[in-house]
C-alpha cells in the first residue's frame, strides 16, 4: 500500500511512510520476509487494523517513500546528487537539512510499503557503495547524524507499532483478511468459591461468539483468567482452540481492563461490550484506535438493577450513548424497546443463540431408561424419601447474590407449595451453595421459619451446577420457577421446555419472546407469591394440562438454534464494516455470508489506489488540521515499551455524537485515574 500526499498545515513537513523493520543489529538494514502464507496485502491491512492514524516525530527520515512540500524544496533545495551520485544518503543528507531549517518531519505509522531491498544493485554493491555515503553523511554531520539514527532506532512509538503488527499476524486462529471480533465479559472478583456459577449472559454471550466461530468468523471471548476452568468445564470444545482471552485476576475497573486489553485491541474489527463497565473500557480503546467497530450486546437493563449504588447507576444509564458510533443490539423485543424508549437510540434486534443440545439430550436419556426399566419390569422409585412414587418435581433457581431473582419470594413459593402439597410433591433447589442458603435463611424473617427449621426434608438442594447438571435435573423435573422481577430474556425459561419441563415466568418482561401463558408456560406477577403459588396449585392439580403444555413447550424450544442466530448477528456486524468507508477490504466470511456486499465492494470501497488516497488524505488532515475534524488524539512522546495504556497517557477528543457538541477530555493515569 502506499500513502497519499500532505495536506496543509501551518508548519512545513516532510512525511515517511512507515515500514515494520529496523536495523538488524549488525550495522546493516533488516530484511523482514513475510511469514507463512502471508501477502504483502494482508501485512497492509494489519499495519491498518494496529494503527493510532497518527504521525510519529522524528530526528531523520530513510527514503524509500517521501511527500515532501513544494515549500520544503524551495527553502531547503534539492537533494544532492553530486555528493550522493550512487544514492544510499541522499535522503538522509536532506533530511538533515531540511531539520536544520526548522521544519518537522514525521512518519505516518498506518501505512506499510512492501519495499523490494537491495533490488538495484544487490547486497553487496549496496553495501560498497553506502559505504563510501556513509563517510560523507559523516563528514557532514557528525555526532548530530550518530545521535538521530540512535533516536530513530529508540523511537518506541515506532517499536509499539512493529509490536502491534507481529502480534495480528502471529494470532494462529485470525487467518489473513478475516473478520476479528473480541466479546469483552466483566472483571469477576474471585472470593474463594471452589465454582463458578455460569449466568445466562455469560452463555448468550459465549453461544453468540461460538456461532459466529462457525460460520468463519475469528471470534473470541476476554475473561478473568481465574474463570478459564468454569468456562472449559461447562464448555468443552474450548480445550482444544484458541477462543478465550484472559486478562489478569487483579483487572478491577474500566481502566485496568482497557490497559490488559490494549495490546490485544488492534487485532479485532469489533470490540463488543456486554455490561456498562466494558462499554467504558472500549471507549478508552476506541480513543487510542479509532479504527476500531465498537458494539454493545445488551444483556439486560442494568440501570435497574438494585444491587448497584447510584453512581453506577448514572454510568450504566450514560452507558449506551458513551461511544460515539458504537452499534447496540439486544435479544429480545422488550429489552430492545426499553432502551430505545428511555434512550431515543437505536438498537438492533438479533435473535437468541442457543444450545439447546445438552437439555435435549438430558431428556432423551431419562426417557431411554424409563423405557428400558419398563420394558424390563423394574418400578419407578420415588424421586425423594417420604415422596410418592409419581409426585410432581418442582425445581428453581435460588441465588440471594441477585436481589432481582427474588430469592425471599422464591423461597415462600416452594415452602407453600410443599407445605400444601406434601409427598405429591418434590422440591428442588440450585444456583448457590449451601452455605450461602443457610446463611440468606438465617437472616429471613419469621415467615420462613418451617422451611428454615425442616429445609432438609422441604428442599432437595443441589448447589451450585455446571449446564449439563442443570439439563439432567430439568429433564426430571415437571415444573419451572423463575420469580425474577424481570428477565431480559430468561434463556432458562427455554433450556427448561427444551428438558420438557414447564416453565413458570415473570410477565411483562423478555421472557414473553417465546412463553405463551397456559400454552406452553405460565405467567405470574413476581411481586405477589401467591400468584406464583395459584399458576403452580393449578398445574399439579391438572396433570393432562401440564403433559399438553409439556409437549408445545418441546415443540417451541426446537425453534431456536445457533445457525439462524449467528447469521443475523454476522449480517449486523458485516453491514456495519461495509457502510463506512475503510482502507481495509470486507473481511472474509462476510462476502460469503453475504452475497450483496461482494457484488457492492467497488461503490463502497473503491478501486484501491483510490480508497487509499481517501483514507490517507482524511487520517492525515485529522493529525495535521484538527480545528476542522472531529477527532484529534494527542499523546505523550515517551509511552512505556508495552502496555502503554498503564503508562501516562493524555488522550483529547471532540465527541462526535450528533446531540451533543460539548468537548470532553479523558486523562488516563493509570490505575489512578477516578471512575
Amino acid at each position: 500500500m502506499s500513502i497519499t500526499a500532505l495536506s496543509k498545515r501551518r508548519w512545513p513537513t516532510i512525511v515517511n511512510g512507515s515500514e515494520p523493520g529496523g536495523h538488524n543489529g549488525t550495522n546493516d538494514w533488516s530484511k523482514n520476509d513475510l511469514p507463512g502464507s502471508w501477502t504483502p496485502a494482508g501485512i497492509s491491512e494489519s499495519v491498518v487494523r494496529s494503527s493510532r492514524h497518527m504521525l510519529v516525530d522524528v530526528p531523520v527520515l530513510n527514503g524509500f517513500c517521501m511527500f515532501i512540500k513544494r515549500e520544503v524544496v524551495d527553502a531547503v533545495g534539492l537533494m544532492d546528487d553530486i555528493a550522493f551520485p550512487y544514492g544510499f544518503g541522499e535522503e538522509n543528507d536532506f533530511a538533515m537539512r531540511t531539520k536544520r531549517m526548522g521544519y518537522e518531519l514525521k512518519v505516518f505509522e498506518g501505512g506499510y510499503i512492501w519495499h523490494h531491498k537491495s533490488k538495484s544493485y544487490g547486497d553487496n554493491t549496496r553495501r560498497s557503495l553506502s559505504s563510501s555515503s556513509k563517510m560523507t553523511m559523516k563528514a557532514r554531520w557528525g555526532k548530530q547524524l550518530t545521535a538521530a539514527v540512535k533516536s530513530l532506532e529508540a523511537n518506541i512509538q515506532l517499536k509499539e507499532t512493529r509490536r502491534r503488527v507481529e502480534r495480528i499476524v502471529h494470532l494462529s486462529e485470525c487467518q489473513e483478511n478475516t473478520l476479528r471480533i473480541l466479546f469483552i465479559l466483566n472483571p469477576t472478583r474471585k472470593v474463594g468459591q471452589p465454582t463458578l456459577a455460569m449466568h445466562g449472559g455469560w452463555i448468550s454471550i459465549f453461544n453468540q461468539a461460538w456461532g459466529l466461530r462457525q460460520r468463519g468468523v475469528c471470534s473470541m471471548v476476554a475473561i478473568s483468567a481465574w474463570t478459564r476452568a468454569a468456562f472449559e468445564a461447562n464448555f468443552p470444545q474450548l480445550k482444544t482452540m484458541e477462543f478465550l482471552l484472559t486478562y489478569p485476576d487483579e483487572v478491577r475497573n474500566p481502566v485496568d481492563l482497557a490497559a490488559a486489553l490494549y495490546p490485544h485491541a488492534p487485532v479485532f474489527d469489533f470490540l463488543v461490550a456486554t455490561l456498562f463497565t466494558t462499554v467504558e473500557s472500549i471507549g478508552y480503546l476506541h480513543t487510542c484506535y479509532p479504527h476500531i467497530h465498537t458494539g454493545y450486546f445488551i444483556q439486560d437493563y442494568e440501570a435497574d438493577f438494585d444491587n448497584i449504588d447510584e453512581e453506577q447507576r448514572r454510568r450504566a444509564y450514560e452507558s449506551y450513548e458513551h461511544v460515539p458510533g458504537m452499534i447496540l443490539f439486544a435479544k429480545t423485543e422488550w429489552l430492545r424497546m426499553k432502551v430505545v424508549n428511555n434512550h431515543n437510540v437505536t438498537v438492533q434486534k438479533v435473535l437468541p443463540s442457543l444450545d439447546l443440545s445438552a437439555f435435549q439430550k438430558a431428556l432423551a436419556v431419562l426417557q431411554e431408561k424409563k423405557e428400558k426399566d419398563a420394558s424390563m419390569g423394574i418400578a419407578p422409585v420415588p424421586e425423594a424419601i417420604g415422596a410418592d412414587v409419581d409426585a410432581i418435581n418442582v425445581v428453581a433457581m435460588i441465588r440471594p447474590s441477585t436481589p432481582r431473582r427474588n430469592p425471599y419470594a422464591t423461597l415462600q413459593v416452594l415452602m407453600e407449595i410443599k407445605q400444601h402439597f406434601g409427598s405429591r410433591v418434590v422440591i428442588h433447589g440450585f444456583g448457590c451453595g449451601d452455605d450461602e442458603l443457610d446463611e440468606f435463611l438465617a437472616e429471613t424473617g419469621p415467615d420462613l421459619q418451617p422451611l428454615i427449621e425442616g429445609r432438609a426434608t422441604m428442599i432437595e438442594h443441589h448447589g451450585t451446577l455446571a449446564r449439563d447438571e442443570v439439563a439432567t435435573l430439568f429433564a426430571k423435573s415437571d415444573i419451572f420457577l423463575d420469580m425474577s422481577f424481570w428477565q431480559a430474556f430468561g434463556r432458562t425459561g427455554l433450556e427448561a421446555m427444551a428438558a420438557g419441563c414447564v416453565p413458570v415466568l415473570p410477565v411483562g418482561s423478555g421472557s414473553e419472546e417465546y412463553s405463551r401463558h397456559g400454552i406452553n408456560s405460565m405467567l405470574h406477577n413476581t411481586t405477589d407469591y401467591k400468584d406464583a403459588v395459584r399458576h403452580i396449585t393449578y398445574l399439579i392439580d391438572r396433570r393432562t394440562k401440564l403433559e399438553e403444555m409439556r409437549t408445545v413447550a418441546l415443540t417451541t424450544s426446537k425453534k431456536y438454534d445457533f445457525s439462524s442466530a449467528s447469521l443475523r448477528l454476522l449480517t449486523l456486524f458485516c453491514t456495519s464494516i461495509a457502510s463506512k468507508s475503510s482502507l481495509l477490504a470486507i473481511p472474509s466470511p462476510c462476502e460469503d455470508a453475504l452475497p450483496s456486499l461482494s457484488s457492492s465492494t467497488s461503490s463502497i470501497n473503491g478501486s484501491s489506489a483510490h480508497r487509499i488516497r481517501e483514507h490517507s488524505t482524511r487520517v492525515l488532515n485529522t493529525s495535521i488540521n484538527a480545528d476542522h475534524h472531529q477527532q484529534e488524539f494527542t499523546r505523550e512522546k515517551r509511552l512505556a515499551p508495552k502496555s502503554s495504556l498503564k503508562a501516562v497517557l493524555t488522550t483529547t477528543f471532540i465527541s462526535s455524537r450528533q446531540d451533543s457538541k460539548k468537548r470532553k477530555k479523558l486523562r488516563i493515569l493509570g490505575r489512578t485515574t477516578p471512575l
